[in-house]
């Protein structure tokens, strides 16, 4: 799916949005420079393979967080985690580098890939993700995003950060 038709979809969905174009982005601190007037938490999205590549996650928590891919691993039962592969991405999700948002879960049809979302991330009021690409960002409501991912039928766990230990949590 491509951008204006994932709009549509939005649209289509009664799931209003806040739309803002910018230059390509990579990067949360590149994004940053964009989005400084938006009154919305800005967002990292990692996109995430286990050990032997037999499952993939994508990870969102707010742009500042730090993530222990160790740690966050074993909360999920995986002996190992890493960043996944490009031709994973756009093969599951129809994504290239510097695009991952939750939102390419509509492209994942055969839902292969897990959700997870950081507990303040998922809490938070207002969020800024792409829309499919790097050259524009959405602002979604959280009663936005929860009617977005009903829609698709998407389920998803919430992880929970801590200085020392992350876990699962319920949403």
């Amino acid at each position: 799916m491509n951008e204006a038709a994932f709009l549509q979809y939005l649209t289509d969905h009664d799931i209003p949005f806040e739309y803002y174009a910018h230059e390509a982005v990579y990067t949360t601190a590149e994004s940053d420079k964009y989005h400084v007037n938006i009154d919305a938490m800005s967002v990292k999205n990692l996109f995430l393979g286990n050990q032997d590549e037999s499952h993939h996650y994508l990870y969102s928590c707010p742009a500042a967080l730090r993530t222990d891919l160790k740690k966050l691993g074993k909360a999920l039962g995986e002996t190992r985690l890493h960043f996944a592969s490009e031709e994973s991405l756009t093969e599951l999700l129809g994504l290239s580098r510097g695009s991952v948002t939750p939102l390419a879960i509509i492209n994942d049809t055969q839902q292969k890939v897990s959700l997870l979302f950081e507990e303040s991330f998922w809490q938070a009021p207002r969020m800024l993700l792409h829309p499919l690409v790097n050259t524009a960002s959405i602002v979604l409501t959280h009663e936005g995003f929860t009617a977005y991912l009903k829609s698709l039928n998407r389920t998803f766990q919430v992880v929970k950060v801590e200085a020392d230990s992350i876990y699962l949590v319920d949403p």
